[in-house]
């Protein structure tokens, strides 16, 4: 299968991330070619959640793109224990790890647990809290939980450090240096270390009608003339007073991006406590959600399909970039293991590194004679390795058919979920339904087993433990 190939497999896969993307009331003025148009490019703004660099980008590097690692024999399989006592929820949108334990959030309830085998609830959020499905929307930081809310034109988070919700609006001010664009609903997510937080926002930008009138009929505009966004044939459609479509203007006439994906800002902002909020910082191009370490922050962009530049910061503060010299065409996932970034794509695991290298680490035995249906999902890391989960994007369910687990980046297992987790593994959760995170310790997978569709079982919301014998 071509890159091209991959690509068109993508932009049909992302839709239904696309539409997750753009505000409700945008979404029902989208038709379907611009929802499919732009898919692509949204999906790719998922791509990696970064991590913190600054010491990070100091560690020396596992994988060298020059020199390939000289042992990629099997690595240890993890061993798979049922958490008996889950918590009694039926659909979790967000599994992550922290320093104490892990937590999952409903969209409604965040869980956590010290263990991943005991869990208890900690908080009920807002309902605008993560209201565009965002990855991550909740963060525990410095005894205050903190949720982010999306608006087109007040973006704002909710914090609770007294058992009662108060919600501050976010500071945001943002022009398109194209003054024909204006920037649409933001999608935002959070990401805290010792530091602070960081909100990162992300603007789909799309054409101004009047401002398009102005410029391309200015004698219709000045007979009272109208101007309305056709976003299925992606055009702007300029009428008279009558009403009688006069002129008509493509999207790519108004901005070549529009003649690759289309057009998106990213806006950032910082708090030392959680209550005051600065932007400092806003770039136009796809970007990627972040997260922190102890080390800083990254955000990871994306020129459309590929990662174009790295954005990092040692304090939520000041950003810098650092060009990716080696760009790959990538997927929807990413994570960040020993100076590395690693994310899913047509050529499987890639690791980019501190220069900006890029390099396929999915080699040998674990990765031979891989069924052509499978599509990489996610891939997650934290203190005890890293793993990454494939699915079958052949069938309608896309059931999650495979899981792979590295210690080091390099040797990896591979483990076949319906003889790890039994028959239910036929309906092993679908495309965004099966959640992984990585603590020091385990690794927690969470799925429902009734929430794909065409999937003829049911039950209730699943987690598992995965340690090393």
């Amino acid at each position: 299968m071509t890159i091209e190939d991959h690509l068109e497999q993508a932009c049909a896969d992302a839709t239904r991330v696309a539409d997750s993307f753009v505000a409700p009331g945008i979404q029902r003025g989208l038709g379907l070619r611009w929802r499919r148009r732009v898919a692509a490019g949204i999906a790719v703004s998922f791509i990696l959640i970064g991590i913190a660099v600054a010491g990070v980008w100091g560690m020396a590097d596992l994988i060298s793109k020059e020199t390939p690692p000289a042992d990629t024999g099997p690595g240890p399989e993890l061993q798979w224990t049922r958490v008996s006592s889950p918590p009694p929820v039926e659909n979790v949108r967000d599994i992550w790890a922290n320093d104490d334990g892990f937590a999952l959030w409903t969209g409604a309830e965040v869980w956590t647990s010290p263990d991943g085998q005991t869990w208890q609830l900690a908080v009920t959020t807002p309902d605008g809290v993560g209201s565009f499905d965002t990855s991550h929307a909740v963060e525990y930081y410095d005894g205050t939980w903190i949720g982010v809310d999306s608006s087109a034109e007040a973006p704002s988070v909710w914090i609770n450090d007294s058992g009662e919700w108060t919600e501050i609006s976010l500071p945001y001010a943002f022009e398109p240096a194209n003054a024909l664009l204006t920037a649409t609903t933001l999608s935002i997510a959070i990401a805290s270390n010792d530091t602070g937080v960081v909100v990162v926002g992300r603007s789909l930008m799309l054409p101004d009608p009047d401002a398009v009138m102005a410029r391309f009929a200015p004698e219709v505009a000045q007979a009272g003339g109208t101007a309305t966004l056709n976003t299925d044939r992606m055009t702007v459609d300029i009428s008279d007073g009558g009403g009688t479509v006069v002129a008509t203007v493509p999207f790519e006439q108004i901005d070549e991006r529009y003649s690759r994906v289309g057009a998106a800002a990213t806006v950032i902002w910082h708090s030392a406590n959680g209550i005051d909020w600065d932007q400092v910082g806003a770039f136009e191009q796809y970007a990627a959600f972040p997260d922190a370490d102890s080390t800083g922050f990254v955000i990871v962009a994306s020129d459309p399909f590929q990662v174009s530049e790295i954005w990092s910061s040692d304090d939520g503060v000041d950003w810098k970039s650092t060009p990716v010299s080696d760009p790959r065409p990538v997927s929807t996932s990413f994570a960040h293991y020993n100076g590395q970034i690693i994310v899913t794509g047509p050529d499987g695991l890639i690791a980019i590194d501190r220069t900006g290298d890029a390099n396929v680490i999915s080699t040998g035995d674990a990765f031979a004679d891989l069924d052509p249906s499978l599509t990489f999902g996610e891939v997650t890391a934290g203190g005890y390795g890293i793993t990454a989960w494939a699915y079958d994007s052949s069938t309608g369910s896309t059931p999650v058919r495979a899981l792979w687990y590295s210690t080091d980046g390099t040797r990896w297992s591979r483990q076949e979920l319906a003889e790890v987790f039994g028959a239910q593994s036929n309906a092993f959760g679908g495309l965004g339904t099966i959640k992984v995170a990585v603590d020091s310790t385990e690794v927690l997978v969470g799925y429902d087993p009734g929430s794909s569709a065409g999937s003829p079982l049911g039950g209730d919301y699943q987690l598992w433990l995965g340690s090393l014998p």
